[in-house]
């Protein structure tokens, strides 16, 4: 999924409006006819998360997790992963934060 924000510590990232970020979600559930996928739904509860300024994409990936399992019950686990390009100099073009997560 493709977002733009503002994330970033340095005052410079917090200005940018076109900053890139990819979010990929893997993820693991118990099927149930009761229950299942919304995958609109799905995009949404991270959409609510990445509309949200934050610092870090660590931050960002534990409250993606946190608001997947509290809207969907049958999530197992996720393995969420943010990219961001970043402009730093030298041959460094982008970062990735990866966060696996189990539910309890």
């Amino acid at each position: 999924m493709r977002f733009f924000g503002k994330h970033g510590v340095y005052p410079t990232e917090k200005k940018w409006t076109n900053q890139e970020f990819i979010v990929n979600v893997d993820l693991s559930y118990i099927y149930s006819d009761a229950e299942y996928l919304d995958y609109t739904l799905l995009y949404e509860a991270i959409k609510t998360v990445m509309d949200q300024a934050k610092e870090t994409l660590e931050e960002l990936c534990v409250l993606i997790q946190e608001n997947l399992f509290k809207t969907f019950s049958v999530i197992q686990s996720v393995n969420i992963s943010i990219t961001k390009q970043v402009n730093i100099g030298g041959p460094l073009k982008s970062v990735m934060v990866s966060h696996l997560a189990q539910r309890n």
